[in-house]
């Protein structure tokens, strides 16, 4: 994947949003495709918030009704750390860095808190709705600049966002997700070893042990597969 698709995509999304007339009102959307662009940044040893970096990525989501929906993503993004600014220092004054690109492809189970997407003469219909999801994902990740070092790893999102139909067939999303790895070797520099468990937790230090990375994404998506919609 690459950003001149991402762009073709969504000049698509907005070619098909402008060309395609208003549906019936009595429809209700089973799928949604779109695109999405923000930042990444990551949560362990080496964490500094100043260090996002961008993200971009594709993703697909099938309704089940107005609160229940299955979302499938795939984002590119890099994440950084560094020490040197800590004021907890390593032991004789050491300093780690790194820099890893990362590809996360995800699935999560979406609640809605209102009827989201439901036709809108409907008085129960909302054209905006907050939402909370989980699920499961896998990363890899690979040393910025250096080849044959990816590594492949599962990780637990979730997350909060929002949701605001823009036009008949045309969701703007925001949504802000946290991932959970289960190994502390995701921000170990291939020359730097520092940072693979650098208080001594062990398999004792449970959720402090293991590191984090976050998308904060805003995504543009396009409406399809109408369908009757009954009550």
């Amino acid at each position: 994947m690459n950003r001149k698709f991402l762009q073709y995509l969504l000049a698509s999304l907005l070619l098909f949003a402008g060309a395609t007339p208003a549906f019936p009102q009595d429809r209700f959307h089973r799928m949604d495709i779109g695109v999405a662009g923000g930042v990444s940044f990551y949560m362990g040893d080496a964490f500094q918030s100043h260090r996002a970096q961008p993200a971009y990525g594709v993703q697909i989501r099938r309704a089940f009704n107005p609160r229940y929906a299955i979302r499938a993503h795939f984002y590119q993004g890099s994440v950084e750390g560094n020490t040197r600014d800590f004021d907890n220092r390593f032991p004789i004054e050491q300093e780690a860095k790194f820099r890893k690109n990362i590809w996360d492809f995800g699935l999560q189970l979406e609640f809605n808190f209102l009827n989201y997407g439901l036709p809108a003469h409907l008085h129960e219909s909302s054209r905006i709705s907050p939402y909370i999801f989980a699920g499961l994902g896998t990363i890899g990740y690979t040393d910025d600049g250096i080849s044959g070092n990816s590594k492949v790893t599962v990780n637990f999102p979730f997350g909060v966002g929002i949701k605001f139909k823009v036009l008949p067939r045309v969701n703007l999303i925001a949504a802000w997700s946290m991932h959970k790895l289960f190994t502390d070797e995701f921000d170990i520099a291939r020359n730097n070893n520092l940072l693979n468990d650098p208080y001594n937790f062990g398999n004792q230090g449970g959720g402090k042990n293991a590191d984090w990375f976050s998308f904060g994404m805003l995504a543009l998506s396009y409406d399809l597969f109408p369908e009757q919609y009954c009550r």
